[in-house]
């Protein structure tokens, strides 16, 4: 049980780089470029998502959506490592698991499901909390 319990600890940590790469290169692309840059290089890609927008449009849409995946990233840096903490420490489990559920849907819908792998390993990891919870009750009976 103790490497189940190391492995969604580290699993979480990692998870949260892997979307720090995701999420920061998307903004690292979009921040600082002209709308002429955006045009050359990244207008084709977001007209294919909503062909209906224009290029003023689709730019104002890029940068919201960057802006909106960065504070997606920074809220869910907070709730991970809160609800390791609790994990490795086997306390308040249960406001562990609430945390990881929060984690996973601000994951999904702050990304529009993008990153949905992301937000089902919070859920497992919800999951797991609430097992080792029973656990621990289990044990102390």
């Amino acid at each position: 049980m103790r490497n189940l319990k190391r492995f969604f600890y580290w699993g979480n940590i990692i998870n949260c780089f892997v979307m720090l790469i995701l999420i920061g290169s998307v903004a690292s692309i979009i921040n600082g470029q002209t709308i002429n840059e955006y045009k050359t290089s990244l207008f084709t890609y977001f007209s294919k998502i909503n062909d209906q927008l224009t290029l003023e449009e689709s730019f104002a849409f890029a940068i919201n959506m960057a802006m909106s995946f960065t504070i997606v990233l920074i809220i869910v840096f907070v709730l991970t490592a809160i609800a390791n903490y609790l994990l490795n420490k086997d306390r308040f489990l249960m406001l562990c698991s609430f945390l990881f559920f929060v984690a996973g849907m601000v994951t999904y819908v702050g990304t529009k499901g993008i990153l949905s792998f992301n937000a089902l390993f919070y859920w497992v990891s919800m999951g797991y909390s609430l097992y080792r919870k029973k656990e621990i009750s289990v044990q102390n009976e």
